[in-house]
């Protein structure tokens, strides 16, 4: 792990946990300072998420789903597929990275979000999803939210087989 990183991490979480201790200081942050702890948790949450990505899970780590079917016929049970594998911001990433995206690189407009969700559904490689993400967006490739924006896309795609 890196240290700094590491020391980033300590140092968020315990200004979260006095602040959450102490009611009369939360409510006292300015808007400014919130909107910087929000920025702050983004990117912690980015980072966190990369390191998940970039660890290989041991068995011990691994965690089983447990699915609750209702009892149905066999034929009426959907299986999803790679067609009914649809890009959803909202259930990609957390609520924080959500906030943030829609914020940074999406001007906070939900339709240009939906917009570009149904376009990459259409789409059918992270490779044609990236052009047309470079062509219509014109982000800055070096914007740390677009590149963590772009792995969601590339898990999204590498999900959908």
């Amino acid at each position: 792990m890196n240290t700094a990183r590491d020391a980033d991490i300590i140092e968020v979480l315990s200004h979260l946990e006095q602040l959450m201790g102490d009611r009369q200081k939360l409510s006292g942050l300015t808007r400014n300072e919130v909107v910087d702890i929000y920025d702050r948790l983004s990117r912690l949450s980015g980072v966190l998420f990369r390191l998940a990505l970039a660890e290989p899970m041991s068995e011990a780590k691994l965690i089983t789903p447990t699915t609750i079917v209702s009892e149905q016929k066999e034929e009426t049970k959907e299986v999803e597929t790679a067609a009914t594998v649809r890009f959803d911001l909202r259930k990609q990433v957390s609520t924080l990275d959500y906030f943030r995206f829609r914020r940074e690189l999406f001007q906070d407009n939900d339709m240009l979000i939906r917009e570009v969700s149904m376009e990459l559904n259409a789409l059918p490689s992270v490779e044609d999803a990236t052009t047309y993400l470079h062509q219509r967006m014109r982000w800055k490739e070096d914007d740390p939210t677009v590149s963590d924006f772009a792995e969601v896309v590339s898990e999204f795609f590498r999900r959908r087989g």
